[in-house]
């Protein structure tokens, strides 16, 4: 299993610090996500001060840029990074393309698919050295000027791996038809992984016939750790609040359903759009907790983690440790990189 830590991005001055602390405790690459910042300007900054890590956006919102955009983005970090970028692409929610970031919302998942195939072409275009022609259902590219064109990527460096976030069975399909990865939301649950997730991916990977072999997995869960069992329990408390949050999604109604929690869902989402946050922490219980993520402190969560993850993951999370508590989590790094996990064909 691969294991990945998400950067703390409040400080950009901090980045070039984590970084260089994750390569030296050797995990295999750096998250980063969007939420309040822009992940290219992170990526480029891990980029410059690290040698081996993989760079991953997860996941960067695609439908908020053109396919050119994020080509040319996603085009330079792989050039400066010298081939590990690990391109998370994500469609996010109605709610949030329209009204926080005022663009117009269309059926997201065949969007996504002519998205990946125009951003490819994009590149094909730049590599070979020759027009760009692309007409699909949602984008229509067949301009690209000499002085708007990028040189090619050096001789044996790839395009960016794509990885999809998938929660609903479009994405999931599409994510095992044409994507090297796919990144599990955190809200979800073993369970609903088998029952919805993993027969779509299946179904993608027939359609393109390729293997399990061929598709990375990442997450689908959450993970919540610390140095001391205290300090454990705390974050307990805040992994309650981010399950209350996801939860009260109508797009994720569907997981609640699964465990026959779909009241709480409801409840939810009614407390947020009536401004209740503070109260929806209430409402997931403990079991709940531990039915969406893995839970222990440093010295357990690798355990815990193939336990919760192991039969479908190839890929997960673990916090950057405190200086002084690197040596707690170095052990559960070496265990999960030294475990078999995922599917088998």
């Amino acid at each position: 299993m691969k294991v990945e830590v998400t950067l703390a991005l409040d400080d950009f001055g901090t980045i070039g610090d984590q970084v260089r602390r994750a390569e030296a405790l050797e995990f295999d690459g750096i998250v980063v996500p969007e939420t309040q910042h822009n992940p290219f300007a992170s990526m480029a900054l891990a980029a410059e001060h690290s040698e081996r890590l993989s760079i991953a956006s997860s996941v960067a919102q695609a439908f908020v840029r053109s396919p050119t955009t994020t080509a040319y983005g996603a085009f330079d970090i792989q050039r400066f990074s010298e081939g590990r970028l690990l391109l998370g692409l994500g469609s996010q929610v109605k709610g949030q393309i329209e009204r926080r970031f005022g663009m117009p919302w269309v059926a997201p998942g065949p969007r996504m698919r002519d998205y990946i195939h125009a951003m490819r072409e994009v590149w094909s275009c730049w590599q070979e050295e020759r027009p760009l022609d692309y007409e699909g259902t949602h984008y229509r590219l067949n301009v690209m000027t000499p002085n708007h064109r990028p040189q090619p990527l050096p001789v044996g460096i790839p395009f960016p791996d794509v990885y999809l976030a998938a929660v609903k069975p479009y994405m999931s399909r599409l994510a095992g038809e044409i994507c090297q990865g796919v990144r599990l939301h955190s809200f979800a649950t073993e369970a609903y992984i088998r029952a919805h997730v993993v027969p779509r991916l299946r179904q993608g990977l027939d359609r393109s016939g390729r293997s399990w072999a061929d598709l990375d997995v990442s997450g689908g869960g959450m993970v919540v750790t610390a140095a001391t069992e205290a300090e454990v329990a705390a974050a307990v408390e805040r992994v309650r609040w981010s399950i209350a949050f996801y939860g009260s999604t109508r797009t994720y109604l569907s997981v609640w359903e699964t465990h026959g929690w779909e009241e709480t869902g409801q409840q939810l989402h009614t407390l947020s759009i009536s401004n209740g946050w503070d109260q929806m922490p209430a409402l997931i219980t403990d079991e709940m907790v531990h039915t969406f993520a893995a839970v222990g402190t440093y010295e357990e969560i690798g355990q815990r983690i193939i336990e919760r993850f192991g039969s479908f993951s190839t890929r997960t999370g673990l916090p950057l440790p405190a200086p002084e508590h690197e040596h707690l989590l170095a052990p559960s790094i070496r265990l999960l990189q030294e475990a078999t996990t995922g599917f088998a064909d």
